[in-house]
């Protein structure tokens, strides 16, 4: 679970594609995986921010569940 409070204010959150962010400590390369898709998801409103839900899809040789 993560959040990024620093968008600026002319971007569309429904027209993000995707968000790159790094742990200065952790650092760790990450490519990305075309085997796991997201699909349905909506933005639900949490107190004073807001939450992502969807189905998430393992296509992976390793085990794992879709969850929504």
């Amino acid at each position: 679970m993560a959040a990024s409070t620093g968008l600026s204010d002319d971007i569309a959150i429904e027209d993000l594609g995707y968000l790159r962010h790094r742990f200065p400590a952790f650092p760790m390369d990450v490519a990305p995986v075309d085997a796991i898709t997201g699909s349905e998801v909506e933005t639900v409103s949490r107190g004073a921010g807001s939450a992502y839900t969807g189905t998430l899809e393992n296509g992976l040789d390793v085990g794992g569940r879709s969850r929504r």
